[in-house]
């Protein structure tokens, strides 16, 4: 009678899940830093926009 080992199968499915819940966190931790990123770059494109309309000169000049 063969009899498969209680502890192999075990290991290796909470090695399988601790890997997928591992990659969803770190997609998740990545897409929130891109987003950060994106809306850091719309504040400070915004921001140089208006302080270049304040300060009178076109938008197409330097």
């Amino acid at each position: 009678m063969a009899t498969p080992s209680p502890i192999a199968t075990p290991l290796a499915s909470s090695d399988a899940s601790d890997s997928a819940h591992s990659e969803i966190i770190f997609g998740v931790i990545g897409s929130l830093i891109g987003l950060a990123g994106l809306v850091l770059t719309a504040i400070t494109l915004r921001f140089m926009y208006l302080q270049r309309k304040r300060h009178g000169s076109p938008a197409g000049e330097p």
